[in-house]
């Protein structure tokens, strides 16, 4: 039994100590928590946690894919978030007592762990590098969801997907000429779902961006010119693509 113990938080002692906040803490309390977090791996299509489910466990994701939804219409659901990073998921809910405002579910294979809310609220007072770390990502979280809105309320559909392309270039390695090659973290359906639009309005903005630069080969893409797309989305070259939208 002590045997099994040992594997179980030698597994989360690896998985979170590269994952904020929990890089954060201390030496005694990162042992403390890796005595009390679960570690599973789930298949793609699992729902983690339920929209309007109040939350005692807080969620970390691990490894894989996960699609925060909203309220399903015309039987499809509205997709606010696409999370590919290692992180708590639903920090917000757990630390405030309150419901989920969306649920999430397993677009890939995940790796999850869970820790009591109990245990992170207690970590909040008793480490205050931990606290500073997690609320700093929330606020990071917040503002994501305020420019998102903003940019559905002002942004042209091909503006919209410019605007998610560049989010992706900048993590990806740059190619010669001021270009980058990459491949979309997933598929095109649900990034038309998290850019708030139809997979036909999202097709005709692809289409818009070729005269930009910007061709796709599947979930391969490739901007020619970074600045000459970075400079459409802000609408300071914006002419060329704008009957796409």
């Amino acid at each position: 039994m002590k045997k099994i113990r040992t594997r179980r938080q030698a597994e989360a002692a690896k998985a979170l100590s590269s994952i904020a906040p929990f890089d954060r803490l201390s030496l005694l309390r990162f042992c403390g928590v890796t005595e009390m977090i679960e570690v599973q791996s789930l298949p793609r299509g699992t729902v983690l946690f339920a929209r309007g489910s109040v939350p005692d466990q807080l969620l970390i994701l691990l490894g894989g894919t996960v699609s925060l939804e909203a309220a399903v219409r015309e039987g499809q659901p509205t997709v606010v978030e696409v999370v590919a990073q290692p992180g708590p998921l639903n920090a917000i809910a757990a630390l405030a007592g309150g419901p989920c405002p969306v649920q999430a579910v397993a677009t890939r294979p995940v790796r999850v762990a869970t820790l009591p809310v109990a245990v992170v609220r207690s970590l909040t007072m008793l480490e205050p590098a931990f606290a500073e770390a997690l609320f700093g990502m929330i606020a990071q979280q917040y503002r994501a969801v305020v420019e998102q809105i903003g940019d559905l309320k002002a942004m042209s559909a091909a503006e919209r997907l410019g605007s998610y392309l560049l989010q992706q270039a900048s993590a990806a390695e740059p190619a010669d000429g001021g270009g980058v090659r990459m491949r979309l973290p997933i598929a095109k359906n649900q990034i038309a779902q998290k850019i708030g639009m139809v997979p036909e309005s999202l097709s005709r903005a692809f289409v818009g961006l070729r005269r930009l630069g910007v061709t796709t080969a599947g979930r391969d893409v490739a901007i020619a010119d970074v600045a000459r797309l970075r400079a459409f989305c802000a609408n300071r070259n914006a002419e060329p693509a704008r009957a796409a939208s």
